[in-house]
């Protein structure tokens, strides 16, 4: 989890970037297709982004 929100830091504050990785998440394209992940409303996709950019805390 810990190197997932390093990843995702990088795209803390870009709302563009957070939004393309979310899409990105969901297609499978961040590592390999996930099928909880395909599932995801973009919504959801994009608040589980948001959260790991954040540290996850």
């Amino acid at each position: 989890m810990a190197r997932l929100a390093e990843k995702a830091a990088k795209s803390r504050g870009d709302e563009a970037a957070l939004k393309k990785r979310a899409e990105a998440l969901r297609a499978g394209a961040l590592r390999r297709p996930i099928a909880a992940h395909q599932r995801l409303s973009p919504e959801a996709a994009e608040l589980l982004i948001r959260w790991l950019s954040e540290g996850a805390p």
